[in-house]
């Protein structure tokens, strides 16, 4: 019986290959054809087996199509297929003369590829039947086939930033053609930085730590597998910064003052160097507008409208590079 796979639809395939294997038994003459010997995954393929007579007739009742299981049953061109796993059978009665119509009896099934079946490994195929002179069984007689390693793609998100020398930023890569806790690996330039295993949706992350700051290239790559060959993302080039310079602030006020009569709010900002800007408030309520920083320092000069102690607390913000800071509050007391 000859089993042709015959490209149909799938991931793809090259131009079909096909191939034949031809035999005799006594008088009984097959043919089995795959019509495409290197399959992919999602493709379907129909496998054939052509039955001749030298002598006499000959009634075929049973036929089994033998394959891996890793390949789906669709269809046969005979009623009453049914798929048994690793072989698909039909019975029936089929004359076959050697002479007169019916000169041969051809049994088809197609198949479609499922990602069970080994890569890039010779997989067998057969048939065996039953007839009114006998049987056979030829179960690897074949032609045999291979399924390709599936083509994959692996691309890298676009990293948002900023990023900053010092802080972990997520990186994420989607690949496809891969499968279920396969690994990706990151790299910085030459050097692998870590890895990520692809979850149901083909993503894989890495919390990376920037050691530095500067321009750095980063890459995906996935590594082939078993069923899968690699693939790598194009490189991304990633500006990463200094950390911002951690800040703080103290608030500095007279501890007495008469109402009406101005008096100066300080706010002392370290590192002296810090820039940015203060902004002061009274019991809460802002007071003045923001302060430019200078040599460590933002100075307001304040009334104070009402007698009672008054809360003076202030809120440096900062530049780019530099962190925000608050400082403890401190009382004044004012007097009429």
């Amino acid at each position: 019986m000859a089993a042709g796979f015959a490209a149909t639809v799938g991931v793809g395939s090259a131009a079909a290959a096909s191939a034949s294997v031809s035999w005799s038994d006594g008088n009984s003459d097959f043919k089995r054809t795959i019509s495409d010997t290197t399959l992919s995954v999602g493709q379907e393929v129909e496998v054939s087996t052509r039955f001749e007579r030298d002598w006499t007739l000959e009634i075929i009742t049973r036929v089994d199509d033998y394959r891996p299981s890793c390949l789906e049953f669709v269809s046969s061109n005979k009623s009453g297929a049914s798929d048994k796993g690793t072989y698909t059978r039909v019975t029936g009665s089929w004359n076959v003369w050697p002479n007169i119509s019916p000169t041969s009896q051809t049994f088809t099934f197609k198949y479609r590829v499922t990602e069970d079946c080994a890569r890039d490994t010779e997989l067998k195929t057969g048939m065996a039947y039953d007839g009114s002179l006998g049987s056979g069984s030829y179960k690897t007689k074949g032609p045999h086939f291979t399924v390709a390693k599936n083509t994959t793609t692996t691309s890298l998100a676009s990293v948002s930033g900023p990023v900053v020398a010092g802080v972990p930023v997520t990186l994420s890569a989607t690949v496809t053609g891969g499968a279920k806790n396969d690994p990706v690996d990151f790299y910085d330039g030459g050097t692998k930085v870590g890895s990520g295993q692809l979850n149901n949706s083909g993503v894989a992350t890495f919390e990376w730590t920037p050691p530095e700051a500067g321009t750095r290239s980063l890459q995906a790559k996935f590594s082939s597998t078993a069923k899968a060959k690699s693939s790598q993302s194009s490189t991304q080039d990633v500006q990463v910064n200094e950390p911002d310079v951690v800040t703080s602030l103290e608030v500095q006020a007279p501890g007495a003052a008469t109402t009406g009569e101005p008096v100066d709010l300080t706010a002392q900002v370290s590192p002296t160097d810090a820039a940015g800007t203060v902004q002061f408030s009274v019991d809460g309520a802002p007071v003045g507008g923001p302060v430019e920083v200078a040599g460590g320092a933002a100075v307001l000069s304040h009334a104070f409208a009402a007698a009672g102690d008054a809360s003076v607390s202030a809120e440096f913000t900062g530049a780019p590079g530099f962190t925000n800071a608050s400082g403890a509050p401190v009382t004044v007391a004012v007097s009429d």
